[in-house]
């Protein structure tokens, strides 16, 4: 069991796109606002409206892709392997071993998964990781952390939604 390669569940870059647009609709706003601001030459107003340019221009660059290349240490994923589950998320990694997993839960209040380690402090996964809702990304969990069989499906797509 140690051969089978590890199933890699990214989050999908929908969120990323919403992103970049809201951005760019926040500087198609505040833009021209501060052109407004700075056709009035009182040191308040030329401040603020330079500000607001500089905020516009950020905005923009901020909206681009960072990677053309779809760098993979850019994009959170949820990796399941033989031994453990790995979370890539924001920038910071959590792992658990299947035998330290006390158990998975659903938290209804906020639709997230939380995975209790024994010993440590919890591990909580929003759901859309590989396109899979909350449900379907809890039962994969179990699967895996049982030992099932997954060559059985396939969890890519738009499975559990």
């Amino acid at each position: 069991m140690t051969s089978e390669r590890p199933l890699v569940l990214p989050m999908p870059r929908e969120d990323a796109r919403v992103d970049a647009r809201a951005r760019l609709f926040v500087a198609a706003i505040v833009a021209p606002a501060s052109l407004v601001l700075l056709s009035d030459p009182t040191p308040l107003r030329v401040v603020v409206g330079v500000a607001g340019l500089l905020a516009s221009v950020v905005f923009v660059a901020r909206s681009r892709p960072r990677s053309r290349l779809g760098n993979q240490a850019d994009v959170d994923c949820l990796t399941l392997d033989a031994e453990a589950l790995t979370l890539d998320a924001g920038g910071t990694r959590a792992s658990a071993a299947y035998e330290d997993i006390e158990t998975i839960d659903l938290e209804p209040d906020a639709a997230t998964l939380v995975v209790h380690v024994r010993g440590r402090e919890p591990i909580a996964i929003a759901p859309g990781y590989g396109g899979l809702g909350t449900i379907a990304l809890h039962e994969l969990l179990e699967r895996h952390r049982h030992g099932a069989d997954r060559s059985d499906r396939s969890y890519h797509g738009d499975h559990g939604r």
